[in-house]
Formats: C-alpha cells, sequence, structure tokens
C-alpha cells in the first residue's frame, strides 16, 4: 500500500491513523487553549447558574483494566509471531463519551442520572487484518456534593459518587484472513459479552462562563468489570463452506479456520464447537477524565 495508508509496521497503525491521532491531540490543546484564554478575562459579571436542573455532554478517556482480554491477546500474539505476522497491542486505555441529567436537590446536594459509551481497540491491518474491540453501554446514578472551597469565584468544585450499570459490554474480535495475492479468503468473528454493576467517583470543576453554561472538567476512578458469559461466532465470505478440506467431518464454513487468530486467543477451536477459552472477563476499570459543557435549564 502506498500513500497515507502505508501500515507503521512496528505499532500496525497506518500513517492515516497517526495522522488521526496527532489532529485529535492538536484539537484538545486547541480547546484548552481557548478555554484558558476566556478564564483569563475578567469574570466580575459572571454569576453562578441560579437553575436546579441541567443537561452535560462530556467526552473523555480512561485507563481499562482489561486483563484476561490482554491475556488472551497475548496468547494469540505468541501465534502471530510464528507466523512471522505484526502482532496486536495490548488494551490499556480508551474513550468515554457520556450525558447526564443533574437536579439540585438540598443546598449544596445534587442527584444525576446518565449513560453514555465506552470503546477502546487493538488492530493490525498489514499480512492479515484483526481487530479486538471492547465496547460498554453504560447507565449510573450520582449524587453530588458541591465543596465549599472555591479556588476563584467563576470555579465550583464537585465531588460525586454513585452505581455505575454496564449493559452490552462486550468484546468483539475479527480475523480477515489474506490471500498472498491479497484477496480475502475468509472472515471469523466472535462477540463475547456480559453485564456487570461497577461503582465510580470522581472530583468535578465547573467554569461559569454565564448564569446558564458551564465548562466541566472531572476526573476520577470507574470499577466496571462484566464477566463475560455469552459467546456468538460465525465464519463469513468463506470460499468453499461445504468442503471439509481437513476431513474432521465439519465443512469449513462450520468451524474456525486452521489459521484463525481467534482458534489461538478467545476461542477454543479445538472443539467441534468453538467455546470461550479460559477467563473472559470485560473489565473497564480505570482512571478516567472527561471535559463537556453544562447547560442550565430551569
Amino acid at each position: 500500500m502506498a500513500g497515507s495508508m502505508a501500515p507503521n509496521r512496528f505499532s500496525g497503525l497506518t500513517d492515516a491513523a497517526w495522522a488521526g491521532r496527532h489532529l485529535l491531540v492538536t484539537a484538545a490543546v486547541l480547546f484548552w487553549g481557548a478555554c484558558d484564554g476566556i478564564l483569563l478575562t475578567p469574570r466580575a459579571l459572571a454569576l453562578d447558574p441560579t437553575a436546579r436542573v441541567s443537561i452535560a455532554g462530556m467526552l473523555g478517556a480512561s485507563s481499562l483494566g482489561m486483563g484476561d482480554v490482554n491475556d488472551q491477546i497475548n496468547r494469540g500474539n505468541a501465534f502471530l509471531a510464528d507466523q512471522d505476522w505484526i502482532e496486536l497491542d495490548e488494551i490499556k486505555r480508551g474513550f468515554n463519551f457520556g450525558w447526564e441529567v443533574r437536579s439540585t436537590v438540598s443546598g449544596p446536594f445534587a442527584v444525576s442520572l446518565g449513560g453514555g459509551l465506552l470503546s477502546a481497540s487493538s488492530s493490525v491491518d498489514f499480512d492479515q487484518v484483526i481487530d479486538v474491540k471492547p465496547s460498554a453501554t453504560f447507565y449510573r446514578a450520582r449524587l453530588d456534593y458541591m465543596l465549599p472551597f472555591r479556588p476563584k469565584p467563576s470555579i465550583r468544585m464537585f465531588v460525586g459518587g454513585g452505581p455505575l450499570f454496564l449493559t452490552d459490554a462486550k468484546v468483539e474480535a475479527t480475523h480477515e484472513a489474506r490471500t498472498v495475492d491479497g484477496g480475502v479468503q475468509r472472515v471469523d468473528s466472535a462477540t463475547i459479552s456480559g453485564s456487570s454493576v461497577g461503582f465510580e467517583g470522581l472530583l468535578a470543576v465547573e467554569m461559569v462562563f454565564n448564569e446558564r453554561i458551564t465548562l466541566v472538567l472531572d476526573g476520577g476512578y470507574r470499577l466496571a468489570k462484566a464477566s463475560g458469559d455469552d459467546m456468538e461466532w460465525k465464519a463469513s465470505r468463506v470460499a468453499n463452506p461445504v468442503l471439509d478440506r481437513d476431513e474432521d467431518d465439519v465443512p469449513d464454513g462450520l468451524e474456525l479456520g486452521q489459521e484463525s487468530y481467534l482458534r489461538h486467543a478467545f476461542l477454543d477451536g479445538n472443539r467441534v464447537t468453538p467455546q470461550v477459552q479460559g477467563s473472559q472477563d470485560i473489565d473497564f476499570s480505570g482512571a478516567q477524565a472527561n471535559v463537556g459543557l453544562r447547560f442550565y435549564l430551569f
């Protein structure tokens, strides 16, 4: 491959992916610079929001546990190394996208309900196309307390915590096997899923722009580990799905490919019907930081 899609052999990322990461970092720096410029302007006219109900949208990043998932990635990497194929990186960080509705209930106390998405990935696209993508939908309830201390008149600080409910927590693993000339030979994919109840605690800072809008920065820790009890897998784009080339009385389209990454990571391909291999906890626990805007309604 040529141009912007040339692969980086040391990381499995394309040049376009590296450019995307660089653009994301640059955008974050510019956004922070703009916010910092606003905060350095005189705030004498900034008044605290008086509305009790607000909505917020957040995005951010977090570290991730993913111990069992990384164990499976490394188990599969041993197979990739034997084939002299590029190996996958462990999954140690991911992204958060969230929303919430908050209402003041009494004095400095407020309750909030919210939800969002958690996502991460590790992939290579060179000798073979292999993707491992953990993701989850979450819902949460939290009690917040506004601290009496304010470092600046325009800054309010909150501490809060509460339960976190993971639904549709899953790891999607896909191996698109290629022929020597670059054609697609077959695609094996598996989804391991589960659900869980966890907890999160955080410290949030609100920077008041006016009575209706604040910039929100928060950081804290999330404890959320789902047990991957359910598994589905399928083979697609198999050249001759009814053939039994390995003569094990199972058609090629009903078993994992003999050189499938999934056979060596995540699934026990030695069974007629593949089963989950080993422990498969999907662990989204870790430190997190988010930035967003809050709008006070009424």
